[in-house]
């Protein structure tokens, strides 16, 4: 953003020269009113711009900060559930971790595909899949 206020400070200076160079001149001051207006219409969808750019990036960077979170998260789920499994002697457990573990795994990858994909569709898929799942 500096470079675009520099460049856009370096514009007005020449702008204002030659405003100052031309003041005699009623046809050039003429064209310099109509650049002028097109020199603001620029600078203010270029700012827009800019402004969108930085927060689409914004955006992107605490997606795939979520993202790492899940792929952390589910990992120490599942190996935190693996080895309570493994420590724990009830036949009860050890049968409803299967439901548990295939549970996990479905919703592991309805969300990493949800991840994955730009289409906001297939986000709302995933939410619903990992409800349906969660639920049953």
């Amino acid at each position: 953003m500096q470079h675009f206020e520099a460049a856009r400070e370096k514009f007005d200076s020449a702008l204002t020269n030659l405003y100052d160079a031309s003041s005699q001149n009623a046809e050039l001051t003429s064209q310099l009113e109509a650049l002028r207006e097109v020199e603001n219409r620029y600078f203010a969808e270029a700012s827009i711009a800019i402004a969108n750019y930085q927060r689409q990036q914004t955006a992107k960077d605490a997606g795939v900060k979520a993202a790492r979170q899940f792929q952390r998260m589910n990992t120490a789920l599942a190996l935190g559930m693996q080895d309570f499994v493994a420590n724990n002697g009830n036949t009860t457990v050890k049968i409803i971790s299967k439901t548990y573990f295939k549970k996990l795994q479905e919703t592991e990858i309805h969300t990493s595909d949800a991840l994955a994909s730009s289409n906001l569709d297939d986000v709302t898929k995933a939410i619903a899949e990992n409800k349906r799942s969660v639920n049953q």
